[in-house]
Formats: structure tokens, sequence, C-alpha cells
């Protein structure tokens, strides 16, 4: 008497898993990108804006130098000194910030693109674990069926 158990399973779907990882992997891709672009952005402008205040802060500061009668005195040249430092400091620390974000960008399509990898890499070897069994399944009913 034949078994009724079907050792055949459906090659099909590791395709269709395999399939439906690389395009949600690709949606991911595409969401990394425009974070990319808009964080470009969105760091320039504020590089921009930083510039803009400092910019328009310091004819007020050497005017007021001015005013109070220290315009080339030494405590004027250290009021410009701490001025332009403080300008330095705050455009490192913006293309710091600027710089990790792309970085953790970067990092997250490295992450993604290896679970991608070693999920597919999975699904490569269960479908090939399957045709071992269905391959020694149908030997094993040969063997007893002839």
């Amino acid at each position: 008497m034949m078994s009724n158990i079907d050792y055949t399973p459906d090659y099909g779907a590791y395709a269709g898993q395999a399939a439906a990882a690389i395009k949600k992997r690709s949606n991911q891709t595409l969401a990394n990108q425009q974070a990319s672009f808009w964080g470009q952005q969105r760091g320039q402008r504020s590089l921009e804006d930083l510039t803009r205040k400092f910019q328009s802060g310091f004819n007020p500061m050497v005017s007021g130098l001015a005013r109070r009668g220290v315009g080339k005195s030494g405590i004027a040249q250290s009021a410009l000194t701490d001025y332009a430092s403080s300008y330095q400091r705050g455009m490192d620390a913006q293309n710091q910030t600027n710089a990790y974000n792309q970085n953790a960008i970067t990092q997250s399509e490295t992450t993604n693109q290896d679970a991608l990898d070693e999920y597919l890499a999975q699904l490569k070897f269960n479908k090939a674990q399957d045709i071992l069994n269905t391959a020694t399944g149908i030997r094993s009913i040969g063997a007893f069926g002839g």
C-alpha cells in the first residue's frame, strides 16, 4: 500500500520569500536614500543659519566695542577671538552632527544588506535541505514499495 504522505515541498515558496525579502530591502534602501538626502539638506541649512547668525552679530559687536572706546584694545581683540572661536565650535559641532547622521544611515544600509544576505543564504540552505529530505523520502518509499 502506498503512503498518502506528500514528500514534495513547494519550491516556489522559496522564490516568493526571496523576492519579498529583496523587495523589502529595496524599499529600505529607497527610504535610507531619502533620509540621507533630506538629512544633508537639513545639515546644510543648519550650517547656513549658523553662519548667518554669526555674520549678523559681528557688526553690532564691533560697533558696541567701538562705542565703549575699546575698539582697538586687547579687550576688543579678546572679544573678537572669543566670537570667532564660538563660531568655529558651532560649525564644528554641526559638521560632526551631519557626519554622524550620514554614518548612521550608512551603517543602517550595511546592517540591512547583511541581514538580507543572511536570510537569502538561510532560504537557500532550507531549500537544499528540503530537496535532500524529499530525495531521502522517495528513496525510502522505493526501498519498501519497490
